[in-house]
């Protein structure tokens, strides 16, 4: 912070008691210093709307002239700034345009009916409103939302025809569209069907595609700055005023948040630095309330909003809309992802993905899901388990049937040591005997010698019909196996040469 962010500064400036240098050095700070125009703003009354009311109801010399005021609002204040027309039929003229009727109004400003008599056209002319006039702040806010919106040209963003940033009341003119906000059509009907969820999306997105396109951050979707054409069913970004560039960070500075609560991602409730995918919180915020007619993070208070969009989940969709493909519920899920980087890279992609969905929507049957949202992408797992569990569960009775038939070959066998040599020879317990487990207090020569003898179908294992002979098996006594004396002549003094 400089020297001239003072509070005592700004009080003496209100008192009066600065020096005309010192007003003139302060009042160039204003125009940069946001904080210190804020502070300003605070210091001299609190609400500038607050403000202006109470000192047109502050009794003067006009008094005891005019007749008494039963009310006073900012679109009569608009009214009484406008210039005379020729015409009588209008309210006035602003510029070069007939105002014909207030539209609306916003937290910067009027929406006015006008018409353009050169080109033989109705316009919509949004004014900064009055009690904001005199704050250098809120003429650069009101400037950038002309220069940010003109410098995007898209179907689904609103086009600005004309800018005035100067004069008493500075305003802007954009075309003039028949319908009504998402806002209100949400407040008249509630839910809205999947397929216009998914329209109404996916232009928002594509609209958003172009701004970010320019390296601008819209920083305020909502339903209200989301309107809606009567008869082309087509969706337009408009309200560009807190739009600012994505490497632009004198929006953050001081700890300042501007936006609306209800919609803000959890880096800009905490004030951090932005990027589109910012916006696409916001536009997830904005799908979960069309899908099921309720704001996902509204609380009782500002600050319980702000807080539970930084720390909680909202209410799982399906439990207020129990219909809703699971398909749907993840793309908005992944949209409200609290860290950046789980959300989707840029509005482009959800434009496609969202375009997508509807197509399937309207033509299951020859438009299938986008390939990140096809089932198959979890149920390939599912169906790899499926076959792992089919192949162990073969595998399971293989082994009990060669158990049942060695046990069967067991109990067909009468009496006899050799079947209890098998068994302990069998230390796999497989129904088989391999070199290695043959061997087993034998000479290594004479058991590959008699190994080899008794695999008659050459396998490389004995079964329990080879390693007892058939004699044997029978209750015949089995004749001693001798080697020749050759043979014998090989063995080695001392050692064990333990043999069949």
């Amino acid at each position: 912070m400089n020297s001239l962010c003072s509070h005592e500064r700004l009080e003496l400036a209100l008192a009066g008691l600065l020096t005309a240098d010192d007003e003139s050095m302060l009042h160039l700070h204003l125009d940069e210093c946001e904080l210190c125009s804020a502070e300003m703003e605070r210091l001299s009354g609190g609400d500038p709307a607050t403000q202006e009311i109470a000192a047109m109801l502050s009794p003067d010399d006009l008094d005891d002239v005019l007749p008494p005021r039963e009310e006073c609002s900012t679109a009569d204040f608009v009214v009484e700034h406008l210039e005379p027309s020729d015409d009588p039929t209008v309210l006035g003229r602003l510029g070069s345009y007939d105002v014909l009727d207030v539209i609306g109004r916003g937290g910067m400003g009027v929406v006015l009916k006008g018409f353009d008599r050169e080109l033989k056209r109705f316009v919509a002319i949004k004014a900064l409103a009055p009690h904001l006039a005199h704050s250098a702040l809120a003429r650069k806010r009101f400037a950038r939302e002309a220069q940010a919106a003109a410098a995007v040209v898209n179907l689904h963003v609103i086009a600005i025809h004309q800018v005035q940033p100067n004069g008493q009341l500075p305003f802007l003119v954009m075309p003039l569209l028949t319908g009504e906000s998402l806002a209100q059509r949400l407040k008249t009907r509630g839910a809205l069907e999947l397929t216009e969820v998914l329209r109404i999306g996916m232009q928002a997105a594509e609209g958003l595609a172009a701004a970010h396109g320019q390296g601008l951050i819209h920083r305020d979707v909502k339903p209200a700055n989301i309107l809606l054409e009567k008869g082309v069913e087509r969706a337009v970004l408009t309200d560009f005023g807190l739009a600012r560039a994505a490497d632009d960070v004198s929006m953050t500075r001081w700890g300042i948040i501007a936006g609306t609560p209800e919609y803000m991602s959890p880096e800009q409730a905490r004030g951090e630095a932005l990027d589109g995918r910012s916006d696409l919180f916001s536009l997830g915020c904005v799908l979960y309330e069309m899908a099921t007619g309720v704001s996902p993070f509204r609380a009782d208070s500002t600050m319980a909003t702000l807080r539970r969009i930084v720390d909680d989940k909202p209410a799982a969709m399906t439990s207020l809309v129990p219909d809703l493909p699971p398909w749907f519920k993840g793309i908005v899920e992944r949209l409200l992802a609290k860290d950046p980087a789980q959300r989707f890279a840029s509005a482009s992609e959800v434009n496609q993905l969202l375009e997508q969905c509807l197509s399937h929507l309207q033509q299951p049957g020859s438009v299938p899901l986008p390939a990140s949202l096809e089932p198959r992408n979890t149920g390939r797992r599912s169906r790899f388990n499926v076959i792992r569990k089919r192949v162990i569960a073969l595998l399971g009775l293989f082994g009990f049937a060669l158990l049942g038939i060695v046990l069967w070959q067991v109990s067909q066998t009468p009496d006899n040591p050799r079947v209890d040599k098998f068994a302990e020879l069998d230390t796999d317990h497989d129904g088989r005997l391999s070199l290695t487990e043959f061997s087993v207090d034998r000479t290594p020569k004479f058991a590959a010698k008699w190994f080899e003898r008794r695999d008659a179908d050459h396998d490389g294992f004995l079964s329990l019909a080879e390693f007892v002979p058939q004699s044997a098996s029978s209750g015949g006594k089995q004749p001693e196996e001798k080697p020749s004396d050759k043979s014998l002549q090989a063995v080695p003094s001392g050692v064990n040469a333990t043999h069949e």
